[in-house]
């Protein structure tokens, strides 16, 4: 069974993150169940937490909140100004996703067997950042993680818009992680759109299923 990893940011000031974290088959059912009551209340756009008008947002909140509630979805939301001092491509190329492979390293041990595979999927905001791009972000994190997860030093290998991994242990035991960039069509990068922007929403303050994490 595969575990999938969203992962989305705020856009061209990238002081905050999300990351939702469950099977494929949970963030698919949750991702259509968000859609669903944002339709049942009017809107008809693209799902993007900043083009869904406030009305609707408020319309759609107790429902929202109950459905991530029962989702079986957990959410990682970092936050990550960049400190006075650290250079943009040092700070969000390098520490940022070194810093989110060690919680993710944690968060993996406690709901993850070692023969499961992982798929990341991230947004391509990190294109918009002056001094790297989105796979220049993925492949550190892939590599960050890997050593993390293995223990020796591992060398994403390229595939497709993104990278490939396979870890292998004694005993035949082996874990295959792949990552890829991507936008709001993936289901995990939505979810990551909608409940960041859920959690910086007047009204949302009680959401459930977060776990809030100053990364600095």
């Amino acid at each position: 069974m595969v575990v999938l990893i969203g992962y989305d940011t705020t856009g061209t000031a990238p002081h905050m993150s999300c990351m939702p974290i469950g099977r494929p088959d949970d963030i698919s059912k949750l991702r259509e169940s968000i859609e669903k009551v944002l339709r049942s209340n009017g809107f008809m756009g693209d799902i993007h937490w900043s083009e869904v008008p406030f009305k609707v947002k408020q319309k759609s909140k107790t429902k929202l909140m109950q459905e991530v509630k029962e989702g079986r979805v957990v959410f990682f939301i970092f936050k990550h100004k960049r400190p006075l001092g650290y250079k943009r491509k040092d700070y969000y190329f390098r520490q940022l996703p070194n810093k989110i492979a060690a919680i993710l390293e944690t968060h993996l041990a406690n709901v993850s067997k070692q023969t499961e595979g992982l798929q990341i999927e991230i947004d391509d905001d990190w294109d918009k950042i002056r001094g790297g791009n989105s796979k220049m972000f993925l492949e550190t994190l892939l590599r960050d993680l890997c050593h993390r997860l293995r223990g020796v030093e591992v060398s994403p290998k390229k595939a497709g818009k993104g990278f490939n991994v396979i870890l292998s242990w004694a005993g035949g035991k082996s874990k295959r992680i792949t990552g890829e960039v991507g936008n709001r069509q993936k289901s995990s990068i939505l979810l990551a759109d909608v409940m960041l922007g859920m959690y910086r929403t007047k009204g949302y303050e009680d959401l459930e299923k977060i776990i809030e994490i100053d990364v600095n």
